[in-house]
């Protein structure tokens, strides 16, 4: 699931695609090309009619849809048809980032990244004129390579491209057309998914790692723990192969959401969210149906509430926090929502001593 802005939504599910205004149901406007599993998805202009587009892969497939005109067109066709070279094949990863589409994440090459040409996804013309602006292919590429299996894409400012790999993290620093190099950043901490990261207003990274979830401040390339010793039993100890691990932010409560979804489809997860302003954590359980299965937060709008934290489920709804809702289903006559508060039994330093609380 992606947003285009607040008024419009693109949803993904097993060979079809879906897409309307928020608020509204949603139609499907194409087919095939993607299995519906893992689909990543940027939004960016199409040099064909200057129109923004979605552009879509998932490992198996790669596609184009046009929201406006609701098609949905194979993206190696338009490559062959109206670009040049040819899309590199099995990405499942993509991302914009210095005005160029980035693909990784090939299932026989994991550690391989490809650039298009600067500001036209539909040319793959490696070592092509003008070579100032030309695709570029990752495995021997000069300025250094990845030596792990990418599992995210994250453009972390306009400088920098942070490849988010099983066990390590490595950066692209700079554009590869213009003296841009890859190192590594980390050799120990890596990050367990494809949507396992997520940015704050302020531009500070939160990821879910290897050992639990961390933090980098914007222009900082060292990982900051934030779990360790607080909720290691949860997420110290993550398996991607069994779970789905997706995040989000809430700009109006300041909390970073990490959804973890048993990969089963029968099994309720208990989600993980971190309070940024008590740096404390706990935890949630939603329905089934609820999931989430795909998480996205729209911007564009002047309301707040607008710009919370979208979750789609597997009963086909999409659905988001909000702040004023006292009832179960949002509606009058429902049933009222009830409020439970648990807190551990406090122990007074230095043995017996009456202690008060205050506050809570």
């Amino acid at each position: 699931m992606t947003s285009l802005n607040i008024d419009r939504i693109v949803a993904f599910t097993t060979n079809r695609v879906y897409a309307g205004e928020v608020g509204d149901d949603i139609a499907q406007i194409g087919s095939g090309g993607l299995s519906g599993r893992g689909v990543e998805a940027v939004t960016r202009f199409d040099p064909r009619d200057g129109k923004n587009k979605v552009w879509a892969v998932d490992g198996t497939g790669a596609i184009i849809v046009d929201v406006d005109g609701d098609e949905v067109e194979t993206w190696a066709s338009a490559v062959s048809n109206d670009g040049t070279g040819t899309l590199p094949q099995g990405c499942g990863l993509i991302a914009n980032y210095r005005g160029s589409v980035y693909l990784a994440r090939q299932p026989l090459n994991p550690s391989a990244w490809y650039k298009s040409r600067s500001l036209n996804p539909l040319d793959w013309g490696f070592a092509n004129d003008p070579l100032a602006t030309a695709p570029v292919a990752g495995a021997g590429f000069d300025g250094g390579e990845v030596g792990d299996a990418i599992n995210a894409l994250i453009p972390f400012s306009d400088d920098y491209l942070i490849f988010g790999c099983a066990s390590s993290l490595y950066v692209l620093e700079g554009d590869p057309n213009f003296g841009g190099a890859v190192t590594i950043i980390s050799p120990k901490t890596g990050i367990l998914g494809a949507r396992a990261f997520v940015f704050d207003e302020y531009g500070t990274l939160y990821f879910v790692g290897s050992s639990g979830l961390f933090k980098m401040p914007r222009g900082s390339f060292t990982p900051e723990p934030l779990s360790h010793g607080k909720i290691d039993e949860l997420v110290g100890r993550l398996n991607p192969e069994t779970l789905e691990i997706e995040m989000g932010y809430d700009e109006v409560d300041q909390v970073v959401h990490c959804f973890l979804r048993p990969a089963d489809g029968t099994t309720v997860g208990e989600h993980v969210i971190y309070e940024v302003r008590a740096d404390a954590f706990r935890t949630d359980k939603y329905p089934l149906v609820v999931g989430p299965t795909a998480v996205t937060t729209p911007s564009g709008s002047s309301d707040p509430e607008d710009r919370r934290v979208w979750l789609g489920g597997s009963d086909g709804y999409i659905r988001r926090f909000d702040s004023d809702t006292v009832n179960d289903d949002g509606s009058a006559g429902a049933e009222a929502m009830e409020c439970v508060v648990r807190f551990p039994a406090i122990e007074a330093e230095g043995g017996v001593r009456q202690i008060m609380l205050n506050e809570l």
